[in-house]
């Protein structure tokens, strides 16, 4: 961003961006001004550890929550983009309801919601936003996804066909 285009329309370009490095520093240069970046010794935390191992238990079909996500994203994408995941648990299933609101200039809520079947074993409820959702759904196709989750502020870890993915829950007014 602070480097700014020479001309307009199909005749703008970029001015040259120089790299130069060594064993402890990366420097960009331009015309304008250039940046330097040196390396620093710590450690990265144990990302692990982040990662519930054991919480509530829900299983649902990929595809019937993409269709429900996509359902209400429309409102999202409007808003903050975040969806509200509800789980009710249920005999012999219980269901996911998402949904999504955002204000009008006038104050009132717009809101949408949709459901899908999903197999429970406690009442919980989280959010997330609506484009990572979105992104795991689309390529888990039709997988049976199991989602594991602790409290509405812990990580998302869905496992699906042996692999796992975490999303990071959105902090939200219930």
């Amino acid at each position: 961003k602070a480097i700014k285009p020479i001309g307009k329309g199909k005749a703008k370009r970029y001015p040259e961006v120089y790299l130069a490095y060594d064993y402890k520093i990366v420097k960009f240069s331009s015309e304008n001004g250039s940046i330097e970046f040196e390396k620093q010794k710590g450690t990265y935390p144990n990302y692990t550890q982040l990662i519930p191992k054991d919480g509530t238990k829900i299983e649902f079909i990929a595809s019937d929550m993409l269709q429900a996500v996509k359902t209400v994203s429309h409102i999202a994408k409007d808003g903050s983009d975040i969806i509200r995941l509800v789980f009710k648990a249920g005999v012999p299933v219980g269901s996911i309801t998402l949904s999504a609101k955002t204000s009008t200039y006038s104050g009132e809520d717009n809101v949408s919601s949709a459901e899908c079947d999903a197999i429970i074993e406690l009442d919980c409820k989280i959010a997330a936003t609506y484009k990572y959702l979105t992104e795991l759904l689309t390529v888990c196709g039709e997988s049976k996804i199991t989602l594991k989750l602790t409290t509405p502020s812990s990580p998302m870890v869905f496992d699906a066909d042996g692999k796992t993915c975490v999303i990071m829950p959105m902090f939200v007014q219930w």
